[in-house]
C-alpha cells in the first residue's frame, strides 16, 4: 500500500517543463524524517527564556534538540526501505534528514514518478528535475516522513526583476 503525495508545480506559472531526464543522471533527494515530542521541546524553549525559571538561560545544543525531535524508529524505518531498494550506500543521514544522491531511475522507481527537466522560463536561466504530477511512498514510510524535497516541489522565485536606476 503507497500513500499519495500532491505536486506543487501546477501553482507556479514561471517554470515549463522540458524533456524527460534520462535515467542514468544522477539527482539528490532529502526526506525529512517526522518530528516527535515538539510539546517537550517548546516546553523546554519557554523554561529557558522564562527569567525566575530554575531552567533560565539553560539553551540545548542542536545535538540534543535532533536527538529529541527525531525517532530513532522513523530513521530505522526510511534506511530500511532504502536497503530494500538496494540504496543504502547512496544515502546519508545528518539529525532528522537522510539524503539519497541516485540515479533517476533508482529515485522514479522510489517514488512511482517520471522526472523531467524543468525550465525556468523567466528571470534567468535555470532548471531543476522534478516528477511530472504527484509522487508516493510505502505507507510505512509516508507515515515516517514529514517532508521530501527535490522530487515535485519546484523552487519559488524570490524578488522581482532586476531593475537599473
Amino acid at each position: 500500500v503507497r500513500e499519495r503525495a500532491p505536486g506543487s508545480h501546477r501553482a507556479l506559472p514561471y517554470w515549463s517543463k522540458a524533456a524527460r531526464v534520462d535515467g542514468c543522471e544522477v539527482h539528490a533527494v532529502t526526506l525529512e524524517l517526522r518530528h516527535t515530542h515538539l510539546d517537550e521541546l517548546e516546553a523546554a524553549v519557554l523554561a529557558a527564556s522564562t527569567p525566575g525559571h530554575a531552567r533560565f538561560r539553560q539553551f540545548w545544543t542542536a545535538d540534543e534538540v535532533r536527538a529529541l525531535t527525531t525517532d530513532a524508529a522513523d530513521a530505522a524505518t526510511v534506511e530500511a526501505w532504502l536497503a530494500g531498494l538496494g540504496l543504502e550506500a547512496h544515502a546519508t543521514r545528518s539529525g532528522g534528514f537522510v539524503t539519497v544522491k541516485a540515479p533517476v531511475h533508482a529515485i522514479e522507481r522510489m517514488f512511482e514518478c517520471t522526472m523531467f527537466l524543468w525550465a525556468k522560463t523567466l528571470a534567468g536561466d535555470g532548471s531543476v528535475y522534478r516528477c511530472d504530477g504527484d509522487y508516493s511512498l510505502p505507507a510505512a514510510v509516508y507515515a515516517s516522513v514529514h517532508a521530501v524535497y527535490g522530487v515535485a516541489e519546484l523552487p519559488v522565485l524570490l524578488g522581482g526583476a532586476k531593475r537599473h536606476v
